[in-house]
């Protein structure tokens, strides 16, 4: 199978002719090897945007999400990231030191612009 790419560096297409059976090799223990460090940072960067974009449409101060909440709504179409609850924290964490109107407590995370948290 012949599959055109274009390579957003230079705007030229590539090709590329992909045999199933050699791209995916199922006695190689690829899965266990550590992601590369873009990938990761990238996935953090998208997890913390989809969690400010579900605090923002779904939270407010007396609609508090929590961490379960966070967890299910992620793992939904049309995010579809399975995380777990600590790394939901810390994106928390992050989020909230940004000042970008994130607040958290112990009883959950909202969104609300222009205020100190409650």
């Amino acid at each position: 199978m012949i599959t055109e790419v274009k390579n957003l560096n230079r705007m030229e297409p590539v090709k590329f002719d992909l045999d199933y059976d050699e791209v995916v090799d199922e006695s190689d223990d690829y899965i266990d090897e550590p992601l590369p460090e873009e990938y990761t940072a990238s996935r953090q960067g998208a997890l913390w945007m989809y969690i400010h974009t579900i605090l923002v449409r779904e939270s407010s101060p007396s609609h508090k999400l929590t961490h379960k909440d966070l967890i299910e709504r992620l793992d939904r179409y049309p995010f579809a990231m399975s995380v777990e609850r600590r790394t939901v924290g810390r994106a928390l964490k992050g989020l909230e030191r940004e000042h970008i109107g994130i607040h958290t407590s112990g009883n959950g995370a909202w969104y609300e612009l222009g205020s100190n948290a409650a």
